[in-house]
């Protein structure tokens, strides 16, 4: 959230070109098998992205491609969500075998951190998070949250949740009208959290 304030306070600043921002998240499960098995991940750089909604049969053989590394894909995948995609853990998964306390105290302290600066409580900022922990996967409104903890407001809720939004913690979805295409802010809503580690 610092970087992000930061740039909006530089404007006419930062030289020219369309695309001036790197934002560097966490490794995604297909840059953490470039990273932990290079000789597998060797086999999957030509498959490229494409639309589960829409496949095609050029598709369905380059999932039928990953048949025969499925195994070792899926205890990679296990291990991917006790690490997620943070270097730091990732390095102590594979040279402990666990991932001591102090390397999620460090994660914590980022999130209270942002979370404080931004003039936020953890106590509200804990319960919200409970509350969707519960909710999982299902729809939910700002009022759904807000009913359940010990918040006034739905607007409350909603500025934390923007908050965590902000600071890569997690990613909220919109509903999309399909008119004009655009987010439709005051439906229901889904998120997910940005990494496995972080959840």
């Amino acid at each position: 959230s610092d970087l992000r304030l930061g740039i909006e306070r530089l404007p006419g600043r930062r030289g020219r070109g369309a695309h001036l921002d790197k934002i560097l998240l966490p490794l995604t499960f297909r840059e953490y098998v470039s990273l932990t098995s290079p000789d597998m991940a060797a086999h999957f750089r030509k498959i490229t992205f494409f639309d589960v909604f829409n496949l095609t049969e050029d598709n369905f053989r380059n999932i039928f491609a990953f048949n025969p590394y499925k195994r070792s894909l899926s205890r990679l995948f296990d291990r991917y969500l006790i690490s997620g995609g943070f270097i730091k853990s990732i390095n102590e998964l594979y040279s402990s075998g666990f991932i001591a306390f102090d390397i999620y105290e460090i994660y914590l302290q980022w999130i209270r951190g942002d979370m404080a600066k931004a003039g936020k409580s953890e106590r509200t900022t804990r319960q919200i998070i409970s509350r969707l922990l519960k909710i999982t996967v299902s729809v939910f409104g700002w009022e759904t949250i807000a009913k359940k903890i010990d918040i006034a407001t739905h607007k409350t809720v909603s500025e934390y949740m923007q908050v965590m939004e902000d600071s890569f913690i997690l990613r909220l979805l919109y509903q999309a009208d399909v008119n004009t295409g655009l987010p439709r802010v005051k439906k229901m809503k889904k998120f997910y959290f940005l990494d496995p580690f972080i959840l």
